[in-house]
């Protein structure tokens, strides 16, 4: 099921594709999300332009102040930001070139990434379904763990992962919204049977998350590296090939959900765990250990990310009994 985002005013669905499940989708389901989508404002296109900066090794806090100030909203959102209680600074900081040179490079890229994606798609605030405070934080700690993963496996451009990582359930939002009480009923059974949230929108709705965020991505023109992590970030084998030449997202993005899920950053709708099977590790060039390590590493980046957004987490540091019960996840099925 591809959709097709080349063209500028309309998007549709090629239903004759053979990757999807066409023949099961509702009708009436795809005609909500695909208005709802329209609707949505365009992506902040300030988040590419960042993506490209941190590949080239010269740019400078000056160039990067200036990618900024191109956007009202990223800026305005930064001078709030800076100026909240979480930095403490003792005058009002009123510019973003001031901003950026007390912030320093690492943390600013963080702001200009993960504030626009908060806005346009975490902002509102629900008496309904998910808690958009649990799935932000889940979200972050999918792309602290994705960022970490990508730098381990020397992927290109890890923050690339880092904001692959933010957008992987996007589409929980639009369901959110479009059905809160049928997406409501998909989170009690998946509380009840302790199932993967993504069979439950199936059965229930005809459409996973996935399904429906990658719909928004192929709408927002988003880079065909993103666009399949979000659509195959629970099953990133389907992607991967003996002939790739390269680290596939998808399955970076696997493993930090996977992470995200068993250090309970946030909640993002179910508890169900998945194995992680040995083609994940060998596509990866990791091994099981390493990925026991990068876990303990993850409160040291997520906290910073989280608490300009006025956001903590009670981390536990992770023990012997933690360590012994995520390695049973790494064993393949008999």
């Amino acid at each position: 099921m591809i959709l097709d985002g080349k063209k500028d005013d309309v998007w549709e669905i090629d239903l004759d594709d053979d990757t999807g499940n066409s023949d099961e989708l509702d009708p009436a389901v795809f005609k909500l999300i695909s208005e709802q989508i329209e609707q949505l404002p365009p992506f902040p296109m300030v988040i590419n332009q960042v993506l490209s900066m941190i590949e080239d090794p010269n740019v400078t806090l000056a160039d990067l102040a200036r990618v900024i100030l191109n956007d009202p909203s990223l800026t305005g959102n930064i001078l709030k930001v800076v100026n909240s209680a979480y930095y403490g600074f003792n005058s009002t900081i009123s510019t973003v070139s001031h901003a950026v040179s007390l912030l320093g490079f690492n943390e600013v890229k963080n702001l200009a990434l993960s504030l626009p994606i908060n806005d346009a798609l975490f902002g509102k605030s629900r008496s309904f379904g998910l808690s958009q405070a649990d799935l932000w934080v889940h979200s972050v700690g999918v792309g602290v763990c994705g960022r970490k993963i990508g730098e381990k496996v020397r992927y290109p451009v890890p923050e690339e992962a880092f904001v692959a990582g933010l957008l992987h359930d996007i589409g929980k939002n639009l369901l959110n919204d479009v059905f809160p009480e049928r997406f409501d009923q998909v989170l009690h059974r998946a509380e009840e049977q302790q199932r993967a949230l993504v069979d439950i929108e199936q059965e229930l709705l005809t459409v996973s998350h996935a399904t429906i965020g990658s719909w928004l991505a192929q709408h927002w023109k988003l880079p065909d590296a993103l666009t399949a992590a979000i659509q195959n970030h629970h099953q990133p084998l389907t992607a991967i090939s003996d002939g790739d030449a390269g680290i596939r997202l998808e399955a970076i993005i696997f493993l930090a959900d996977f992470l995200a899920k068993f250090l309970s950053l946030g909640f993002s709708g179910d508890r169900y765990l998945p194995r992680i099977r040995p083609e994940i590790f060998k596509h990866l060039a990791i091994k099981p250990e390493d990925v026991v390590s990068m876990a303990e590493g993850v409160e040291r980046d997520i906290q910073p990310t989280l608490r300009p957004f006025g956001l903590e987490i009670d981390f536990k540091p992770i023990t012997a009994e933690d360590k012994t019960k995520m390695a049973g996840f790494f064993a393949p099925l008999d």
